[in-house]
């Protein structure tokens, strides 16, 4: 059986992976905060279901969002869970030029999660951000 430990080590090695991509990258983000706000930025965040899991082993608390905006949006801050957002949130930036390759690297990590979940035989879902944190 599967460990909790086990996941964590996963996801946080793969969003470390990521980041290093991101950052070798050049990509920066201007803390517009327009992106937690899908109303304004139009994104639908998805985020699998282990990602979830690792999200909930490491808050305190699941906040339910009121309307569409993602309820861990500190208004002076920005991310008030920014070591622990998904994998989507890691991988947007408001500058569209630079969509095909945050794209590539947000897929590359998602076929990651997809091989880890099939190896640990593990259920599988992909699900909006603001439905997960609802508990729909």
């Amino acid at each position: 059986m599967l460990r909790t430990s086990q996941i964590k080590k996963f996801i946080s090695e793969m969003y470390d992976e990521v980041d290093r991509k991101i950052a070798k990258g050049g990509y920066s983000c201007s803390n517009c905060k327009e992106c937690c706000n899908f109303e304004i930025s139009g994104l639908s965040l998805f985020v699998t279901n282990i990602e979830f899991e690792y999200f909930r082993m490491n808050t305190d608390k699941i906040r339910i969002p009121e309307g569409n905006i993602c309820p861990y949006l500190d208004k002076e801050d920005g991310c008030s869970v920014r070591n622990i957002r998904p994998l989507g949130c890691r991988t947007f930036f408001c500058n569209p030029s630079d969509e095909i390759e945050l794209s590539e690297i947000y897929e590359e990590a998602l076929a990651k999660i997809k091989a880890f979940v099939e190896k640990n035989h593990l259920e599988y879902s992909y699900n909006l951000w603001l439905n997960d944190l609802k508990g729909k």
